[in-house]
């Protein structure tokens, strides 16, 4: 995760707020504990004697000074040449908590029905099934059973979960134990999913994925001219920026609306997608492995590096990815009409389109992205056959904080990424539409699942995806409440 400089002084309540909100919890490896409360009366009991054990956002800076202060120490150790470097990482642990809408209500809280999304759970947005708009995040039904098809676990009543995040495996079991013990008699475990960091801070793809979470204005340093800070409410219910700030109660000041998603990655249909359509764009000479890095890179807008093709086009510079001053600072300014540089519908484009609309509308659903990646990397047999083995599943467990669904991940899954027309502006008519988001568009129609713009000398050519690249297997929406919100409503006074 890319760790945006921090003010010295912030503006927000810091010891108020759970820690993988803001700063994110240093996460070598995280695991997500989901729960369903046996006993109400009981967990409100067992709450109020955890919550001190609650990351909040002070807790978490302090672990990354620490981690900072300990990798100085083993350098100057190494330098030093001395034969005990010691331990190869600082010993951290973070929890956080959050809870889905059946959770609120086994617990008898009442978050307020203006927010839609989360009172209906992920499951049936999933399928559209009750939505207030008609629309559903398209992911793949269950024939005849109006339920996603999911991994069964997330079909289960999910009540809360613990996440987890820590240095290694063994620190976080050992945490998970002390949770087991301190809420033994109040929550019963539906299911579990754990993940670890890939090399190079990448996903299993290859591409880098901790660039653009947004700088957050009273608590970010921000150094570049664009793209600028976001209002605190924009992640933060009860801030400036929130769209339902004058709806809320008291007590969610400082909760955030987290999205998890559960997403596998079929990596190596992705891999034979990309070589049996490589775009020859290079310059003369250049290698089949170049036209195949091209064509990956116009899927997501980024070289595998991060490096934005909107300011390197053509042939690979890893160099404006170390860059912080370059390597977000662009707006898809000059590309409306041809397609040249990045297409409408890459991956980074439809999630964040810059110039494509106003940065109120932009900004409005921004989201602070926190996942991580599961599974083991790519074996030679699946190399070998060009499909992913069921058994040994991959992907990203996706995590979003935003003040509203609605307006962040929802309308960026369904406005934008599963919408052919987006970006074009309304009244906007083109011979060909951009098409689908190419990693994450969903459309249950087959021959909608496509896209133009990939070839840079004819942006009207368009590649079909015969099967999706990234496969949703469960989820939900979860609130994480303040330290003074569990206090107030999820502990015994």
């Amino acid at each position: 995760m890319r760790v945006l400089p921090l003010l010295a002084e912030s503006t927000l309540n810091l010891d108020n707020i759970q820690g993988d909100i803001l700063s994110g919890l240093p996460k070598k490896a995280l695991t997500n504990y989901y729960f369903k409360i046996t006993d109400a009366a009981v967990f409100k009991k067992d709450m109020k004697a955890f919550i001190p054990q609650i990351t909040t956002t002070t807790k978490a800076k302090q672990h990354r000074e620490t981690i900072e202060g300990f990798k100085i120490q083993r350098k100057i150790r190494l330098f030093e040449s001395h034969s005990d470097l010691g331990p190869a990482l600082a010993i951290n642990v973070g929890v956080n908590i959050g809870f889905s809408k059946s959770g609120h209500a086994a617990l008898g809280i009442d978050i307020g029905s203006h927010n839609k999304s989360f009172a209906l759970g992920q499951a049936d947005d999933a399928i559209g099934k009750g939505t207030h708009d008609g629309e559903g995040l398209n992911d793949p039904e269950i024939s005849g059973g109006g339920k996603p098809d999911w991994d069964k676990e997330f079909l289960e009543p999910i009540h809360g979960f613990f996440l987890i995040a820590g240095d290694s495996d063994t620190s976080i079991k050992t945490k998970i134990g002390e949770i087991e013990t301190a809420f033994k008699d109040s929550i019963s475990k539906v299911h579990s999913v754990s993940g670890k960091g890939l090399h190079d801070k990448k996903e299993h793809f290859g591409f880098r994925d901790d660039i653009s979470n947004p700088a957050i204005e009273g608590f970010h340093q921000v150094t570049t001219t664009y793209p600028k800070a976001v209002k605190p409410g924009v992640i933060l219910l009860g801030h400036p920026g929130d769209p339902n700030v004058s709806q809320h109660q008291g007590w969610i000041k400082d909760g955030s609306f987290l999205v998890f998603r559960y997403l596998h990655q079929k990596v190596p249909e992705f891999n034979k997608f990309l070589i049996d359509n490589a775009i020859n764009a290079q310059a003369e000479g250049s290698s089949v492995q170049d036209s195949i890095d091209l064509l990956g890179a116009r899927m997501f807008g980024r070289w595998k590096s991060g490096t934005p093709i909107d300011v390197v086009p053509f042939v690979k510079n890893d160099e404006v990815a170390h860059n912080p001053d370059r390597v977000n600072s662009f707006r898809f300014s000059d590309e409306r009409e041809i397609q040249k540089l990045c297409p409408m519908a890459a991956h980074i484009r439809k999630t964040m389109p810059r110039d494509d609309r106003s940065d109120e509308i932009v900004d409005r659903s921004r989201i602070m992205r926190r996942g991580i990646p599961f599974g083991d990397p790519v074996t030679h047999t699946e190399l070998s056959s060009e499909k992913s083995d069921p058994q040994k599943p991959r992907g990203l467990i996706f995590h979003c904080y935003q003040s509203s669904i609605e307006w962040g991940f929802r309308f960026i899954q369904i406005t934008w990424a599963n919408n052919p027309r987006f970006p074009l502006r309304d009244g906007e008519e083109r011979e060909t539409l951009p098409g689908i988001d190419p990693i994450i568009g969903q459309r249950k129609v087959v021959e909608e699942r496509k896209m133009s713009g990939l070839n840079p000398h004819n942006a009207k050519v368009e590649l079909k995806f015969p099967d999706p690249f990234v496969v949703p297997r469960g989820g939900e929406y979860f609130f994480v409440p303040s330290i003074q919100g569990l206090k107030e409503k999820y502990a015994v006074a």
